[in-house]
């Protein structure tokens, strides 16, 4: 479970091609759980 819905992903994702698109999204989640799990959220 993500700490975000997807149309909150930051504007710069948008504006690319899916396979991009995807890559980035999963990119940008993974390292916003890193930074939960750094300050002890999970």
């Amino acid at each position: 479970m993500f700490p975000f819905q997807e149309r909150e992903i930051p504007f710069c994702f948008q504006n690319r091609n899916p396979q991009q698109n995807r890559i980035l999204k999963i990119s940008f989640q993974n390292k916003s759980i890193q930074f939960l799990k750094n300050k002890n959220y999970f």
